[in-house]
């Protein structure tokens, strides 16, 4: 992220992305959908109105311009994360953007054949992440969610605490799926790394949520994290926060035999 001084504007670099995705592709995918929540009144970062916001090629790059928002802290709790997702789900309408079902997940189910995870892993890696991603998608696919557009990535550090109020921002994982999704990205760090409790207190705020669902979508997440960080971490084998992840991956691997 660039900021432009001095005009209100931010240019968006695709780099680690582009490891693995056509950049040109996800970067157009994300801006329509940001066009689409703003023909929606959705509290969302918008892309440019004063440069042409993309997606340009540039120096090897894709890049795309976005409106600059000044962040403030303190950063949204677990209840306001879990309300502004409900918000969110009740005003997102059809949307126009090229989203696909469930595509990050089946992208990061694909990753754990790149040769930067298979090396941050090691041999026992793709035994662990390989059938777990083929058990999960599986329970996911049995119950035949209901699909519509999703934010794709609807953690608490992509919900911007701005003087004018709460944004979202960062739909480049936006994708069409089940509502679960989201909140499992909004709650599977607090399951699988700390106590539950922000989990609890999310889930409280957002209200109805198919919970035999949401489990299936916790693992899906937590796969998706460990070959994300395993693609671009510099050091995957010192994170502590891999470690714990790839250990309760192996506990609920257990549970499934």
């Amino acid at each position: 992220m660039v900021r432009l001084e001095p005009w209100p504007l931010v240019a968006r670099v695709s780099t680690g992305t582009a490891l693995v995705r056509d950049g040109a592709a996800s970067s157009a995918r994300e801006l329509a959908f940001a066009r689409c929540l703003a023909s929606a009144g959705v509290p969302a970062v918008r892309p440019s109105d004063l440069l042409p916001p993309g997606p340009h090629r540039e120096g090897g790059f894709v890049v795309s311009f976005w409106t600059r928002v000044e962040i403030v802290d303190p950063t949204p709790g677990p209840s306001e994360v879990g309300a502004a997702l409900r918000q969110l789900h009740a005003t997102l309408p059809a949307c126009d953007a090229p989203l696909d079902p469930m595509s990050t997940v089946a992208e990061a189910a694909r990753m754990t054949d790149h040769p930067r995870v298979s090396r941050a892993l090691g041999p026992l890696g793709p035994d662990l992440l390989r059938p777990a991603f083929a058990r999960v998608i599986g329970a996911i696919e049995a119950r035949r969610p209901a699909l519509r557009p999703l934010h794709g990535d609807a953690h608490h550090g992509n919900l911007w605490r701005t003087r004018g109020g709460l944004l979202w921002g960062d739909f480049e994982d936006c994708c069409l799926g089940p509502v679960e999704w989201d909140v499992a990205c909004a709650t599977a760090t607090s399951v699988v790394l700390g106590t539950g409790r922000a989990a609890a207190a999310t889930l409280d705020a957002y209200g109805d949520a198919d919970r035999d669902l949401l489990d299936p979508m916790t693992e899906a997440r937590t796969l998706q994290g460990v070959v994300w960080a395993a693609l671009l971490l510099d050091r995957p084998g010192d994170s502590p926060r891999l470690a714990r992840r790839l250990d309760w991956l192996r506990e609920r691997s257990r549970e499934a035999a």
